[in-house]
């Protein structure tokens, strides 16, 4: 299902159901962000596109083969939410950043972990970043397709680049009634979007070149029967499947 709706996070785009935004072309995914027409997007300065899995999933191998667009404000995320809040909105079920960039600094991708321990107007947000840069003679994420990867087991995260793992995350704080390794012991939807401005990476520059194009060449999920960590690690086919 395509997402249709205002900014959030002081973004500047509103993302619509339409082919402008969302669309196949030449086999890939395409989501697309252009400047909005005033009189029928008022209240945004952008119109872009957002998209999610109709399935949630609850551990596995995630790749994301994707090219993300750069510049200052441009805010391309490959992320996962929780299907159902069972432990309130967010981030108190948690999300799961598997690849996000800030457009001003195109060479630099995160993931995270956002979770909280309490409900209410003053729960506290908590998270957990990891950075991966691009090798030097690399200048933007953007100048080519990459893979994104998570591997997700019932206590642990491990995130990769083109193979490369770059983080791993253990340890997390669990809603108070419930036990570790709640929240992310629930199925979770993949999404992915485009937006613009925000707080994460500010503005859109007033002359920034436009349209932004994100491109998804596949997305896929795997089932693991053992360690895809120790498969990366030594490099060689140890007979471990994937389903």
């Amino acid at each position: 299902p395509r997402g249709v709706g205002r900014p959030r996070n002081k973004e500047q785009e509103c993302y619509v159901d339409d082919n402008s935004a969302v669309r196949i072309e030449n086999g890939r995914l395409i989501l697309e962000a252009r400047r909005s027409d005033p009189g029928q997007y008022p209240y945004c300065n952008f119109t872009s596109g957002r998209i999610h899995t109709r399935a949630g999933f609850q551990t596995g191998l995630f790749q994301i083969r994707a090219k993300l667009p750069d510049g200052n404000g441009v805010w391309p995320a490959i992320w996962m939410e929780a299907k159902s809040k069972d432990f309130g909105s967010w981030p108190r079920s948690g999300e799961i950043d598997i690849a996000e960039l800030q457009g001003s600094r195109p060479n630099v991708t995160l993931g995270t972990l956002h979770y909280s321990t309490s409900n209410g107007p003053l729960f506290p947000h908590i998270f957990a970043s990891h950075t991966y840069s691009l090798p030097r003679s690399h200048k933007s994420f953007a100048d080519d397709f990459h893979t994104y990867s998570l591997h997700w087991e019932d206590e642990k995260f491990t995130w990769f680049v083109d193979d490369t793992a770059f983080a791993s995350s253990s340890l997390w704080m669990s809603p108070f009634e419930a036990s570790f390794p709640a929240p992310f012991n629930r199925p979770f939807r993949i999404v992915m979007n485009l937006a613009m401005g925000g707080v994460f990476d500010g503005d859109v520059a007033d002359d920034e070149t436009l349209p932004k194009t994100m491109e998804i060449d596949y997305v896929r999920v795997f089932k693991c029967t053992t360690a895809y960590a120790s498969y990366l690690a030594d490099g060689e086919d140890d007979g471990y499947d994937y389903e």
